[in-house]
């Protein structure tokens, strides 16, 4: 039994709960795959970062794109720096910092995602991505990484603006018909 974060009047049985560490160690097991064939070396399946991706990715989501690195997160209110991960799925992108302690998870709908930038450094690429809310900014030296994540986020985004004057033209005939 899976519960959903919209689901929370089902109950826990004994055999889910029972079943919860195996479930959790394949969720474990599929996503350092994933992350691995994308290009991540093992210095970056070591990072906490890695080891809570099985706790904010769903079971049915799959990671099509990371980056490790240092960020810049801004927003009309502040500015935070640190380390940590962005995380491309086939539903969202999350920006992920996990320290003994502390756990920064923002989550963004490829929706809000206006712009991506990639600049190319001698030792470390720099991708920002301009939202609705804020840029962020990560630095990495993992070029293969690098340009994966971008190649998922440009795939997304071309279907959310695709989606998005697909809904206005049909908000328009909706408008129209109503007249």
């Amino acid at each position: 039994m899976t519960l959903s974060t919209q689901d929370h009047q089902q109950a826990w049985s004994v055999d889910d709960l029972h079943n919860a560490g195996s479930l959790l160690r394949d969720h474990t097991r599929k996503i350092k795959a994933s992350i691995s064939s994308l290009g991540a070396d093992e210095y970056d399946l070591m990072l906490p970062e890695t080891h809570v991706l099985p706790l904010v990715i769903q079971p049915d989501e799959t990671i099509e794109g990371i980056i490790y690195g240092h960020y810049l997160q801004e927003t009309a209110k502040e500015s935070v720096r640190g380390r940590g991960v962005l995380v491309a799925t086939d539903k969202r992108v999350m920006l992920i910092d996990h320290k003994p302690l502390y756990l920064k998870n923002a989550e963004y709908p490829y929706e809000v995602v206006s712009t991506i930038s990639f600049n190319r450094g001698a030792f470390a690429h720099t991708i920002t991505l301009g939202t609705r809310v804020g840029n962020i900014s990560i630095r990495s030296r993992n070029r293969h990484l690098a340009t994966s994540f971008i190649s998922a986020l440009e795939k997304h985004i071309i279907k959310s603006e695709q989606l998005g004057t697909l809904r206005h033209y049909l908000d328009q005939e909706m408008h129209n018909m109503l007249k």
